[in-house]
């Protein structure tokens, strides 16, 4: 499968890594306005560099391309693939708000290319197996869940700290994966209550941030965010049912249920590197076999709307249908 690469950053090398140890993903060509940013990443596979999008579907055929460019600019990119029948892999958010993510939907839904968010987190191990348990039903009917995101960085002179480029701070980065993970686990959400810390840093955005989420089955989920606080817990995830916990962390995972007290370890630890690899394989599997990817559009634009729905329960100060 030949892929491209747009954005040769940070996030680019997760999926530069998993392209390298893909026995079916082949780089050939990359894309960045920071020429040497471009050639540093094309140069181990020996891909074509591009200074921009248009330059590299007009000079190359792929059947993927990959969307690790800030939020602000994955509308504009996405269209212009799937424009041209080239199916897009696109970093989370899927964008910036909800008329641009609803314009990505529509470009796919009209091209015979495909499009997909990247979610690493449904493809960690724990998680996959969290929610096979969850839909056997063996914790009972889920009620709580619990997640954090919590770590100091320094986004100061990072474009995530600048809102027309990143769409907003910690809601919208962390944020985008908490929301996909409740929904995976948890089902629609449909109402929200977000609520800002105190700015610990002297940032345009939000640093720190609660957020109270409804889901259409009935179960809550509190989410907690920061760039400015470091986590004590060792689980990211907790989930309470009727008949049974699961927790699942960075090191360890762990489940229990009133038939058979006491915890009970599972899965392997988080692997940034499994994830963003085993995420690649679910759409290639989807290119070659014609399926659907793990994360579809309607799944992608849902997280927007949940996290659209936050930024302005932040500015009502109130409970927010999604």
């Amino acid at each position: 499968m030949r892929v491209g690469l747009v954005g040769a950053g940070a996030i680019a090398q997760s999926w530069l890594e998993a392209i390298r140890t893909s026995d079916r993903a082949q780089l050939v060509a990359v894309a960045d306005n920071v020429l040497d940013a471009a050639t540093q990443a094309a140069e181990p596979f020996g891909a074509s560099v591009h200074p921009d999008l248009t330059s590299l579907l007009a000079s190359v055929e792929i059947d993927l391309l990959v969307v690790s460019t800030p939020p602000a600019t994955h509308a504009d990119l996405a269209v212009e693939a799937l424009g041209r029948d080239v199916s897009v892999l696109c970093e989370k958010p899927l964008s910036v708000t909800v008329d641009a993510a609803a314009k990505m939907v529509e470009a796919a839904h009209a091209s015979a290319g495909m499009l997909t968010m990247a979610s690493k987190f449904r493809f960690v191990d724990a998680v996959v197996q969290a929610r096979s348990m969850v839909t056997s039903g063996m914790f009972g009917e889920i009620v709580w869940m619990r997640n954090t995101f919590s770590a100091p960085v320094d986004m100061q002179h990072r474009w995530n700290s600048d809102p027309a480029v990143s769409g907003g701070g910690v809601l919208i980065d962390n944020g985008a994966h908490s929301v996909d993970l409740c929904r995976y686990l948890l089902g629609p959400v449909t109402s929200v209550l977000a609520i800002e810390a105190r700015r610990h840093r002297d940032l345009g955005v939000e640093d720190t941030v609660q957020l109270l989420l409804k889901t259409e089955s009935g179960a809550m989920a509190t989410i907690n965010l920061s760039w400015s606080l470091r986590s004590s817990g060792e689980h990211y995830i907790e989930l309470d049912g009727t008949s049974g916990h699961v927790a699942i962390g960075w090191r360890s995972s762990r489940f229990m249920t009133d038939s058979a007290p006491g915890w009970a370890e599972f899965a392997a630890p988080y692997s940034k590197h499994d994830a963003f690899g085993r995420n690649l394989d679910n759409v290639l599997d989807a290119l070659e076999g014609g399926g659907d990817p793990l994360v579809r559009p309607e799944d992608a634009l849902a997280s927007v709307h949940v996290i659209d729905a936050a930024y302005r329960s932040l500015a009502a100060g109130c409970w927010i249908d999604v």
